[in-house]
């Protein structure tokens, strides 16, 4: 029998001028650098061929498998959600729990940081101006979790995540670069029409 499942957006501060935007042009200049660090003419010629949406998908789900195992959670990656503008949001990484797991999840927040939830759910779900939230931010008023719906187990995931690591975790060390997974994201992104310029290119200078 299948397992029944919710989705739920896990906690990710996007691509848009962030640690992960970061992380992804220093690999860029990393492999398209001179012995000055100085990014060579081959860099521009890779950056604007790379496939950065196909990037971006694979750091997601490199994201989502590394926290849900910092985390000791079992969650399976679902879609990258970016905004068509970056003016009032960024990317969020949807993933599929099984109810079973979400319950698991619950009853450790309730044994070791449910004070910690509530004034997530507290502050977040707070009416202010310009905002009337669809929940309560009484926590406690929300039902059983099975009646929950997705924003309301993001913040439960989000809780969750925060037992076990910290937002510097998450934006330094979840993907890094150290065994060469970022590079090799982006490698995998350049079109073989672009390697064909760059390697042209390198061999004239070399």
């Amino acid at each position: 029998m299948t397992q029944e499942t919710r989705v739920a957006r896990i906690p990710f501060s996007g691509f848009y001028y962030s640690s992960h935007d970061g992380k992804l042009d220093e690999a860029l200049l990393s492999m398209f650098s001179d012995d000055q660090c100085e990014p060579t003419p081959a860099h521009e010629i890779a950056f604007d061929a790379v496939e950065w949406r196909e990037v971006w998908l694979d750091y997601a789900q490199e994201y989502a498998s590394n926290l849900a195992d910092e985390c000791d959670a079992n969650w399976q990656f679902t879609r990258l959600v970016s905004p068509r503008e970056y003016n009032f949001a960024t990317d969020e990484i949807d993933v599929a729990i099984s109810l079973e797991e979400l319950q698991r999840m619950y009853l450790e927040l309730t044994a070791h940081d449910w004070q910690s939830f509530r004034g997530l759910v507290s502050e977040r779900l707070a009416p202010r101006d310009g905002f009337i939230p669809f929940y309560s931010n009484i926590v406690e008023e929300w039902g059983g979790l099975s009646e929950w719906e997705s924003p309301q187990i993001s913040l439960m995931v989000e809780s969750y995540c925060n037992l076990h690591c910290s937002d510097e975790w998450r934006a330094w060390e979840c993907v890094d670069d150290c065994n060469g997974e970022v590079s090799q994201m982006i490698e995998s992104a350049i079109p073989q029409s672009a390697w064909d310029k760059i390697n042209e290119l390198e061999g004239v200078m070399a």
